[in-house]
């Protein structure tokens, strides 16, 4: 399960070559496995992660336009 996410938060990856890599003989039966296991389709999980990683970038951008202004007004 922890390769299926990581290999999924890998966008250039399609997700019947991640099936392939983990041995799966049909990208049918692997989005079973990962719907059954997380209750998401593969393409729902990739979204969850597209979006968590804006979340952790846009505090940063905030920070760092912040810091320009203050350096700008002064």
């Amino acid at each position: 399960m922890d390769a299926s996410l990581d290999l999924l938060a890998d966008e250039t990856r399609s997700v019947s070559w991640i099936a392939s890599q983990l041995g799966y003989g049909d990208v049918r039966s692997y989005r079973r496995f990962i719907k059954g296991a997380t209750g998401l389709t593969p393409d729902q999980l990739r979204a969850e992660a597209r979006l968590a990683a804006q979340a952790d970038v846009e505090p940063k951008i905030v920070a760092a336009i912040k810091d320009i202004s203050v350096r700008l007004s002064q």
